[in-house]
């Protein structure tokens, strides 16, 4: 809230608790872990769920860009992954170019290859706040969708 003492949380540990208590009167009935790596299942998530939750690495290149991408130094210097340290982000929506993010309160847009380069990990979540009518904002029915993310759901 204030920006002070961020000393950070695993994303794992935060759904676990996020699913079991609300955080700022919000709830979430379940997570699943994706593969980060897979555009399929990003794009998946952000049309059935509204979002996806997701950890980058990110490097000191990325704090001035007003778009994130790689930049001229690659992966090494001040595009090394982690340099930054790590971050959470919120993926709202997905184009051919890239993918927009919610991240310290903001839109921000990411390239597809920012993303090849720096995601660590990512969640679909199936968010208590979405639910009106028994469907979501796209229309599927809701107990398709939890019969779905139960399918996904590991032991935790």
């Amino acid at each position: 809230k204030t920006g002070k003492n961020d000393k950070g949380a695993y994303a794992m540990d935060v759904l676990k608790y996020w699913r079991k208590n609300h955080i700022a009167g919000h709830g979430i009935f379940a997570f699943a872990k994706l593969d980060h790596k897979s555009h399929h299942e990003l794009k998946q998530s952000v049309f059935l769920f509204c979002g996806c939750f997701a950890g980058l690495g990110l490097p000191r290149s990325s704090y001035k860009q007003s778009v994130w991408d790689l930049t001229e130094e690659g992966l090494s210097g001040n595009g090394a992954i982690n340099s930054l340290g790590g971050h959470a982000v919120l993926i709202t929506g997905y184009n051919k170019d890239g993918l927009k993010a919610i991240t310290w309160g903001k839109e921000k847009f990411m390239t597809w290859d920012f993303w090849n380069a720096y995601s660590e990990e990512a969640y679909a979540v199936f968010s208590d706040d979405f639910i009106n009518n028994n469907v979501n904002p796209e229309g599927t029915h809701i107990d398709l969708l939890k019969k779905d993310i139960q399918s996904l759901k590991k032991d935790d």
